[in-house]
C-alpha cells in the first residue's frame, strides 16, 4: 500500500495550545500509512506538538508550519511513543513530506536535521520526560479551540480565512 492519510486532510485540525506559544494541540485523531514502517501511525486527539522543532534563525526559510506540518506532527508522535527504531522515525518524516506535497528537496533537509540533531530529544523522551511522569496529552476540557485547520498545504492565516474562521493567536 502506498504511503497516504487515512484521515482526510480537510478534517485534520489543530489549534493552540492556551498560554503556550510554541505548542500545539491536536484536535483529531490522525491516522497515516507508512510504506517506510510498514504499519499505521495513530497520532491521538490531544497530543501536545510544537511543529517543527526549527531553530528561530532559520524560520525565514522553513517556519514551524507548512506543506510539512502534519508530516512534523507524526515525527512527534514517533519520537514521543518510539514505536520504532529512530531511524525510521526519521525516514517516515521525509516520507511524510512528500506525502504532504513538498518537495523531495525539504524532505532530504528535513531527514537530514534530525539524523543529524534528533538524537537529543529521543533520548529525552526516552527517559527524562516519561521518568518526570511529563505528558504530552491535553485533557479536551482545558482547550479552547480557536483555528487552525489543513496545515498540509497552505498558510494558516489564508486558511482560516478562507473558510470563515477566525484566526487568533
Amino acid at each position: 500500500m502506498k504511503a497516504r492519510f487515512l484521515t482526510p486532510v480537510e478534517d485534520i485540525l489543530i489549534t493552540p495550545f492556551p498560554g503556550s506559544p510554541r505548542e500545539w494541540v491536536v484536535r483529531t485523531d490522525i491516522y497515516y500509512w507508512s510504506e517506510v514502517a510498514k504499519r499505521t501511525i495513530h497520532v491521538p486527539k490531544n497530543f501536545i506538538t510544537d511543529l517543527g522543532s526549527i531553530p528561530r534563525s532559520l524560520w525565514w526559510l522553513y517556519p514551524p508550519y507548512g506543506k510539512y506540518t502534519l508530516a512534523v506532527i507524526l515525527h512527534d508522535i514517533g519520537y514521543w511513543l518510539q514505536f520504532c527504531p529512530r531511524e525510521i522515525v526519521d525516514a517516515v518524516l521525509r516520507e511524510a513530506i512528500v506525502v504532504c506535497k513538498d518537495t523531495q528537496f525539504t524532505a532530504n533537509v528535513f531527514y537530514s536535521a534530525v539524523r543529524i540533531g534528533g538524537w537529543k530529544a529521543w533520548a529525552n523522551n526516552s527517559k527524562q520526560d516519561k521518568a518526570t511522569g511529563f505528558v504530552r496529552e491535553a485533557p479536551g476540557a482545558i482547550i479552547v479551540p480557536r483555528i487552525s485547520r489543513d496545515f498540509c498545504p497552505g498558510n494558516l492565516k489564508e486558511i482560516s480565512q478562507g473558510r470563515g474562521l477566525r484566526y487568533e493567536r
